[in-house]
């Protein structure tokens, strides 16, 4: 069960925060992850809000419609994910990405739009976001980007991906000093960064630690100059290193 606060009459009837109940005993309450949906049509909010808890996997746990609204009800509910569109009523989900990667380190950031541009979609990357969608996604592949950025995963959708890639074979793009310094330990770390995997996954397959892996990614990410995981995924995909 659920207590659902309303909104203040500034922020509007159709705009409210869940705030969730403890679990009952016995309840797989760590396969579920608590999302905030951010969108500017309401109806669209509420249809993604049926359809994701009818998934039984994820908890929409508030929404918003505007970057003001999500930054005041963001720091009531603390979600394991934010999904945002590019395009709100008072500024851009960029924005609210950068407040979001400022403000809470461990907060997911999924975009889920219909459109956008290159520039927008690389302004966003550069603002960490985890991960892209298009609004066309089917449901259930947008409960397996959640979930995989709430376990420290990314998603980019493949029609996303092609645009990123192309862009960043541009020859003005040199990315072969960075690569060399990456000792061949961080590589096999990238290549599954590249398939989207979180640090729990990548450990059990390279054979170390959770916190060795983690410290690898840090390292890596500083050495080819990223500032996050999707941007170090892109970087592996370029360079052609894919995991099995």
């Amino acid at each position: 069960m659920t207590k659902t606060t309303k909104g203040s009459a500034a922020a509007g009837d159709d705009e409210h925060v869940t705030t969730p109940s403890a679990p009952t005993a016995g309840e797989p309450d760590h396969q579920v992850v608590s999302v905030f949906v951010v969108d500017d049509h309401p109806v669209l909010r509420e249809g993604l809000r049926d359809v994701l808890e009818r998934t039984g996997r994820i908890r929409v746990v508030g929404e918003a419609g505007s970057v003001e609204d999500a930054i005041t009800r963001l720091r009531i509910v603390r979600p394991q994910v934010v999904m945002l569109d590019l395009r709100l009523t008072d500024g851009t989900g960029i924005e609210l990405c950068t407040h979001i990667r400022s403000t809470y380190a461990d907060m997911g950031v999924l975009v889920l739009t219909a459109s956008s541009t290159d520039d927008m979609l690389f302004a966003a990357i550069e603002a960490g976001t985890n991960g892209f969608l298009l609004k066309s996604s089917r449901i259930d592949a947008i409960a397996d980007a959640i979930h995989t950025i709430a376990e420290g995963g990314s998603v980019i959708d493949p029609a996303l991906a092609g645009r990123v890639m192309r862009k960043l074979r541009e020859p003005t793009i040199t990315v072969d000093d960075h690569l060399k310094m990456l000792s061949p330990s961080e590589r096999e770390v990238l290549s599954h960064l590249a398939a989207g995997r979180s640090n729990r996954e990548i450990a059990a397959r390279v054979c170390l630690s959770e916190s060795a892996v983690k410290k690898h990614v840090t390292s890596l990410m500083r050495k080819i100059e990223v500032q996050s995981r999707t941007e170090a995924a892109i970087f592996a995909l370029r360079v052609g290193l894919e995991a099995g």
